[in-house]
């Protein structure tokens, strides 16, 4: 692989750098849409004609520094070391520099989270399985441009395509299964599981309502893609008390005690607490959380000083005083409203909808202490009648339920799909359909079975035959027909290699006199 017809005498007088591994350019550097490690892995191997597996053992194995992820990969496969391979951490800057060694790149990095972990804590930043915009790789397909999966669709809380204003995909439309990031027989822009173009299709169906991208979404997406895009150019990243000197300078500037910070972080104020004296770093999360309340966005709230950003500053004291005023409203509301509250509670009670006791506090402002305390018997009343309300529409679910699961079984229908996958079509959580619908779950993990033993005799009896047929067609060419030979000719060439059938070659081989 790679270069290997340069003369060593030319290549040492001239000091040239030979990659053992094409050195092919990543996709989108510089851009919010930077391809990820994976996708770049994925690449190397087809423009290597072999798959992601092989290139991975066999090549790249070589150059990483952790035994323990060597002989994972060597006995559990390539899909047993993805833990935050896109993103961060050890495993992740193996491979790096194990890539920048055999391509001679050094940007490698870029595809990747690495470059902002000096600053921000960025554990659970990427989702464990790809996802994908179907129109992006349409399009790519159609202008025939390289397909790869960008590392901003593969970030926590990435839902939505920027450039086609779409909700990103998460399942193959054809076999339901969510795909890992790192696979053996991994393909850009295909499912490696049942091989099917992951882009649009007549057959893709999805609801409506699923397209729906809050505005929150947006910023997230905007947030990290500007992230991606400056990686490799900013010269120096900040170091990870620069986000501590963050905290402190929003607090100063605002004015803000501690519990009032942390609602613009959404975190509780121990956290703050622990940012201010270093015990604890501030995650990516919650430092977003503040960029979207403060319209700030989260690479300059880290790169650059708060002075920088005054009119956010005071925008953002405009909103601490409006939520001030309300919160004195709300108080004097609540004081008026407690004269009432045992006509609230009756007439909760002779309504024809049922409210839980949460419900009536968001409505009404009533906290269930305050009712339980004043009114036990209402209390009670209508915790009981919320729980007979509650029950009620469980029971229903779950006879809907079961007789879709008994319609699956009396119909015969999915007999080639496993109890898991039939659940995850009628969206039966596998504790669900095990612990209500034991029985008919049983019947069909039972049917199943059944169907992987027909299967498996069938196909027997299929390679048996052809081992019979090719046997005597090589015979009768003149050919020995040994297990080679005839693995040339068979629609499974490793099936030689079991002794099944083994054994049926080896009685053939004896019918025909040779042994």
């Amino acid at each position: 692989m790679g270069i290997q017809s340069i003369d060593p005498v030319i290549r040492n007088k001239y000091k040239v750098d030979v990659s053992t591994l094409y050195s092919i350019e990543p996709i989108g550097l510089g851009t919010p849409y930077v391809e990820s490690l994976t996708s770049y892995i994925s690449r190397l191997a087809y423009i290597h004609n072999v798959k992601v597996g092989v290139l991975i053992k066999r090549i790249i194995v070589k150059e990483l520094k952790h035994e323990s992820v060597r002989n994972k990969l060597h006995t559990q496969g390539v899909s047993s070391v993805t833990q935050g391979i896109n993103g961060f951490g050890d495993i992740c800057l193996d491979y790096v520099q194990a890539l920048e060694k055999l391509t001679v790149r050094n940007d490698i990095t870029y595809l990747t989270m690495l470059s902002w972990t000096s600053i921000i804590n960025v554990r659970k930043i990427l989702d464990n399985h790809r996802k994908w915009c179907s129109a992006c790789l349409d399009e790519w397909k159609k202008q025939e441009s390289p397909i790869y999966e960008p590392l901003i669709w593969y970030l926590r809380g990435s839902k939505y395509c920027t450039v086609h204003k779409s909700r990103l995909s998460e399942k193959c439309w054809n076999c339901s299964k969510e795909l890992m990031y790192l696979h053996g027989e991994i393909r850009m822009g295909y499912c490696q599981y049942c091989q099917e173009w992951l882009g649009e299709t007549k057959n893709y169906k999805i609801k409506e309502a699923q397209y729906h991208v809050t505005s929150k979404e947006k910023a997230l997406v905007n947030d990290y893609g500007l992230l991606l895009e400056m990686a490799p150019k900013i010269l120096e990243v900040p170091l990870k008390y620069k986000s501590i000197i963050i905290i402190k300078e929003i607090k100063e500037e605002l004015g803000l005690y501690g519990r009032e910070l942390a609602e613009f972080f959404s975190v509780n104020p121990t956290s703050i607490f622990n940012w201010l004296n270093g015990r604890k770093y501030p995650s990516i999360d919650t430092l977003f959380e503040f960029s979207y309340h403060s319209n700030v966005k989260l690479y300059n709230l880290l790169t650059k000083e708060i002075s920088q950003y005054k009119e956010e500053m005071n925008n953002l004291m405009l909103i601490i005083k409006a939520k001030d005023s309300k919160k004195k409203m709300n108080i004097k509301s609540r004081q008026f409203k407690k004269s009432s509250l045992k006509d609230v509670l009756e007439k909760e009670l002779e309504s024809t909808e049922s409210k839980s006791l949460a419900d009536i506090r968001i409505k009404y402002g009533y906290a269930p202490v305050t009712i339980k305390k004043h009114f036990p018997i209402l209390y009670r009343k209508i915790k009981l009648k919320h729980k007979i309300h509650k029950d009620s529409i469980i029971k229903k679910r779950n006879d809907e339920r079961k007789e879709a699961l008994e319609k699956v079984v009396n119909d015969n229908l999915y007999e080639d799909l496993s109890l898991y996958l039939i659940l995850q079509k009628l969206e039966i959580s596998r504790s669900a359909g095990r612990i209500n619908f034991s029985e008919v779950c049983n019947k069909i993990s039972k049917r199943y079975k059944s169907y992987q033993l027909k299967m498996k005799e069938e196909r027997k009896i299929r390679i048996i035959k052809e081992i019979e047929h090719y046997t005597y067609y090589l015979h009768n060419q003149g050919i020995y027909p040994s297990g080679h030979q005839l693995a040339k000719y068979l629609s499974e060439p490793a099936c030689v290699l079991k002794s099944v059938f083994r054994e049926a070659h080896l009685d053939l081989l004896k019918k025909l006199g040779y042994r």
